[in-house]
């Protein structure tokens, strides 16, 4: 849970850059089993997850669904989980489905959006600061 001061924007950098983090694991996994007859290739996926959570409203007034019937109610960005899925079709000869050029695409998407998650942190935390600092005068 996080305090007011800070509001839930952090809690979405930082689970968002672990997540991207666990993402560039499977991908560097990928890369090494590339030469492996039969390793399947694995996706990492959460974007939509930690979209709809996120959109489901500030983390402390969520909405909770007490039937299955109800709509997505979205739910705490920290508790997005990551599916993995393993790619099963477009392989090679030897059943082996990693595709080099896509995940090294994938490598740099991912650096990318880190980057991008990392600079809105770093600006919010220089906000605050610059508030914290100046505020008082």
């Amino acid at each position: 849970m996080s305090s007011s001061l800070f509001g839930s924007q952090f809690t979405l950098f930082r689970h968002s850059l672990d997540l991207q983090q666990q993402r560039l694991g499977t991908i560097a996994n990928n890369v090494a089993n590339a030469e492996t007859p039969g390793y399947h290739a694995k996706r990492l996926q959460f974007d939509q997850q930690l979209r709809q959570a996120h959109d489901g409203g500030d983390e402390n007034l969520t909405m909770v669904s007490t039937n299955p019937r109800h709509f997505d109610t979205g739910g705490s960005v920290s508790e997005v989980q990551p599916q993995v899925r393993e790619v099963v079709q477009g392989g090679r000869v030897d059943g082996n489905t990693v595709n080099t050029q896509q995940e090294l695409e994938r490598l740099g998407e991912t650096r990318l959006l880190n980057r991008v998650v990392s600079e809105l942190a770093a600006r919010r935390a220089s906000g605050i600061q610059y508030a914290i600092k100046k505020g008082g005068q």
